[in-house]
Parts: structure tokens; sequence; C-alpha cells
């Protein structure tokens, strides 16, 4: 497999991760879709209080990444193309965890700024 980064996966990261702890939550999940995860089952799995754990269920279920019911939370992303994005990511994450980590902390604000200053004007010396 390349060591290209897929546009997909990178714009996902950019996009809808922003931590490592929603990304490990995500991969969680992810792992098994037809499992249903309770507050205190992801506190417990991440090692975080059940606050953060439901902080973190209730930003990705906005995102459209997860779904709520009575039993519990599981992955089910409204773009059913966010499957294969996740498992290529997963992929990633599991070959290059530094590059991972790296763009989850680049944020889509570096990558703006980036942009803007390719069109910065400069003065002659």
């Amino acid at each position: 497999m390349s060591d290209q980064i897929p546009p997909q996966v990178e714009t996902f990261v950019g996009d809808c991760i922003g931590s490592i702890a929603e990304l490990e939550l995500l991969l969680l999940l992810a792992g098994d879709p037809s499992k249903a995860w309770t507050v205190e089952g992801v506190s417990r799995e991440l090692y975080v209080t059940p606050a953060a754990a439901e902080a973190l269920l209730t930003a990705m279920t906005s995102r459209g990444l997860l779904t709520h019911h009575v039993d519990g939370y599981r992955f089910a992303p409204r773009n059913p193309e966010l499957v294969t994005t996740v498992e290529a990511l997963k992929e990633l994450y599991a070959r290059r965890r530094l590059k991972v980590v790296e763009m989850i902390y680049a944020g889509p604000a570096d990558k703006y700024q980036s942009f803007a200053d390719a069109f910065r004007l400069r003065r002659k010396e």
C-alpha cells in the first residue's frame, strides 16, 4: 500500500476529528457497528470520566457519525461513504500513528492559514 494519505481521509480528519480521544472513540465504535455502547462502557474503555465520554459521544453524534438509541450509541454515519473513509483511517492509524496525530493537531485552521499565506504580498528587499 502507498504511503500517500488518501485525500478523503485527510479531509475527514480535518473536518471531523478534533482530538485523539475523538479518534479513539470513533475507532472503538467503528470496530463493531452492531454493538451498542453506553457512556459507562466508553468511559471504562477509553479511561476517561463518564462526563468526558458523554461529551465525546454527543459531539460525534452531532457530526452524524454515531446514532443514539435506548440501548446506547453505535457507529452509523449519515453518509455511508464514511464507512470506507473510517476504515482507511483505521488502517492509516495502525501504520502511521504519528502522521494521523499530526493531521489531528494541524487542524483545519492551519490549513486555511497556509492557503491564505500563499496569497500574502511581500515587499522586495
